[in-house]
């Protein structure tokens, strides 16, 4: 079947269809027929808004049969300010888009789920990134107090990938605000990593070395490491690096606090449940990962 949503058509030709050309909206697709008696069948992929088909079956002579013209329209969801959906996107029981595109900073948006006292909300996959800054705000890291220091942390040639350190509280909501965004809450984060169902750990209730970027010698990493490096480290609502890289600034009705691990972290600071107090200035070892309301 077609990947995501898609519908499953059988027709009757006049000949046996050895193939079928479809197009949809005017542009070819690739869909795979399957010869049926005298017709076929096919899934054919759904995108947003009005989807009109029309389907040639050439019979095994290579003779195109009458073309059938079919239309379906396909609701959109919604999705929030300034976002895009992709076309095979998943929606959760009450209709919303479990992943969504934020066009601006090109940070992907996962769904997190409301429970009792807290609205569903969306949280980036990744941490906010040098790149990402860079292109909010160009001089950014050219600034006297970060031009020294970050270079002495992240090589240049990879810079843009690694996540956006030496970002004071107000500067990471600044960024986030350009942006239409915003920084999670404590309770947001807690919920984005999973932090309230019991694990220790995004992958479990053990420490397992060079799962995370931590100040572990298996991780491979001296200090921060490009987002999104290590597959275990990753929430069950699909947030990576929430147990290390870089520790994330939330907003607690307007006073900075901090959650999870960085590259600094021992094992016991890296579980999900650590809290830990905001540093007095700028550090290598805080940035940030933004969040959005859900429509």
């Amino acid at each position: 079947p077609a990947k995501g949503p898609s519908v499953r058509v059988a027709a009757t030709a006049n000949q046996r269809a050895s193939k079928v050309d479809v197009t949809r909206n005017g542009a070819s697709l690739a869909v795979q027929a399957r010869p049926s008696g005298d017709g076929f069948e096919l899934d054919l992929p759904l995108v947003f808004g009005a989807n009109l088909f029309r389907l040639v079956p050439y019979g095994d002579d290579g003779t195109p049969g009458a073309p059938f013209e079919l239309s379906y329209v396909r609701s959109q969801p919604a999705a929030p300010a300034g976002c895009t959906l992709p076309d095979d996107v998943e929606l959760d029981a009450g209709g919303r888009p479990r992943t969504v595109l934020h066009e601006r900073s090109g940070l992907v948006f996962l769904l997190v789920p409301g429970e009792l006292g807290r609205a569903p909300f969306y949280i980036a996959r990744n941490e906010f990134t040098i790149g990402a800054a860079r292109r909010a705000r160009p001089s950014f890291y050219e600034s006297p107090e970060r031009a020294t220091e970050i270079w002495d942390r992240v090589p240049k040639s990879a810079a843009d990938a690694h996540p956006a350190i030496l970002a004071t509280f107000d500067e990471a909501k600044g960024l986030c605000r350009d942006l239409g965004l915003r920084l999670p809450t404590p309770a947001e984060w807690d919920a984005a990593a999973g932090a309230g169902d019991g694990r220790a750990y995004p992958w479990g209730a053990q420490w397992i070395p060079g799962a995370c970027n931590a100040d572990d010698a298996a991780d491979a990493y001296r200090y921060t490491a490009p987002v999104g490096s290590f597959a275990q480290d990753k929430s069950p609502c699909g947030a990576l690096d929430v147990a290390g890289n870089v520790s994330e600034w939330c907003d607690a009705e307007g006073k900075p606090a901090l959650r999870g691990g960085n590259w600094y972290s021992l094992p016991d600071t890296c579980k999900l449940q650590h809290v830990r107090n905001p540093p007095a200035k700028r550090s290598d070892y805080v940035g940030f990962r933004p969040a959005i309301d859900a429509p």
